[in-house]
């Protein structure tokens, strides 16, 4: 809008902007929750399609980054008879799985550690959780909290969730996701469909191993 003085003379110019960057924020979030949806169907064919010989849980850690955006994704597998998971597939960008290697001297695939009776109780609802402790509450035992907490602050980590891999009331696993985002509230409902989705999997290929093994 142009200003003018007494004289009808344009001294100025007045600008009116809109801030629209929480609206194309919102706008991206639906459309990645839609694209979750959309490979959630695809998920649910795919695991029909997995080869035998197939890595699921590494296939679980793709799928779950695939709807979470940039974010590390840990599948860990539980052994009802020793109560110890063991990191099976750890996947995020190569240069934050570097600098992970570099702070924890160690690949963390085929880490063990006991979870204890609360942690169960709570991947055994399989839902989504928050850690509200971060890295802390994710290193139990196997990772020193002074490490974890370091660890955190390197990796600029804002949110750490947990979902249990259950079915029929057992134990399975767990997906463990480090992220950037202080809240997966959109994907919420996708992670536990998928999450489902995948205890089935897993639980009907462990009755496949264990008929030829018999």
């Amino acid at each position: 809008t142009p200003m003018t003085d007494e004289r009808r003379t344009q001294t100025g110019v007045v600008l009116a902007a809109r801030d629209i960057s929480d609206r194309k924020a919102m706008e991206d979030e639906s459309r990645r929750h839609q694209a979750s949806l959309s490979s959630l169907s695809e998920s649910a064919m795919r695991f029909g399609d997995l080869p035998v010989d197939s890595d699921m849980y590494h296939f679980v850690a793709e799928r779950i980054r695939e709807m979470v955006g940039n974010a590390i994704v840990i599948v860990n597998a539980f052994d009802p008879a020793t109560g110890e998971m063991k990191t099976k597939s750890v996947l995020g960008t190569d240069a934050i799985l570097q600098r992970m290697l570099t702070v924890l001297g160690k690949d963390p695939t085929g880490a063990l550690y006991h979870p204890d009776e609360t942690t169960k109780r709570q991947l055994l609802l399989g839902r989504l959780i928050t850690m509200e402790s971060g890295l802390g509450e994710l290193s139990q035992t196997h990772l020193p909290r002074l490490l974890s907490r370091a660890l955190e602050s390197m990796l600029e980590i804002h949110g750490a969730f947990s979902i249990g891999l259950v079915q029929h009331e057992h134990l399975l696993g767990s997906i463990i996701i480090i992220t950037r985002q202080r809240d997966l509230q959109m994907e919420r409902s996708v992670i536990e469909a998928f999450a489902s989705q995948a205890s089935i999997a897993l639980q009907r290929r462990q009755a496949e191993t264990a008929l030829k093994e018999s």
